[in-house]
């Protein structure tokens, strides 16, 4: 009966590491891609005064920034006649012991154009 406790105990521990584990690669994931939706909502809210390359540029730039796995190709920046589409299309690759899990990203922003 004395060993139960520390068998208990032991797993307990083992599932607050993998828990912590878990965490520390995801949360700057999530960072991450949280500020780039950020980024793109405030680009598309300067469409009416700001080209769609500039817009890309200035994007792609923060993906570099911010370390995400863009190329400017996968960042999509288009109009109809009265909103501006914004999209980002790409994945990242979380590595843990044992097993790759891949995060997809494809947020997209649609804002209205203001005549200036």
């Amino acid at each position: 009966m004395s060993g139960t406790g520390r068998a208990g105990c032991f797993i307990w521990l083992l599932l607050l590491a993998a828990v912590v584990m878990v965490l520390v690669k995801v949360v700057p994931v999530k960072m991450k891609t949280s500020q780039f939706y950020d980024a793109m909502e405030e680009q598309a809210q300067f469409g009416s005064i700001k080209g769609d390359k500039s817009i890309q540029n200035e994007l792609f730039q923060k993906a570099q920034d911010l370390q995400l796995p863009l190329k400017k190709e996968d960042i999509i920046v288009h109009r109809d006649g009265s909103n501006v589409f914004v999209e980002a299309h790409y994945t990242i690759r979380i590595e843990f012991p044992g097993y790759t899990y891949t995060w997809k990203e494809d947020p997209r922003v649609v804002r209205p154009l203001f005549a200036v």
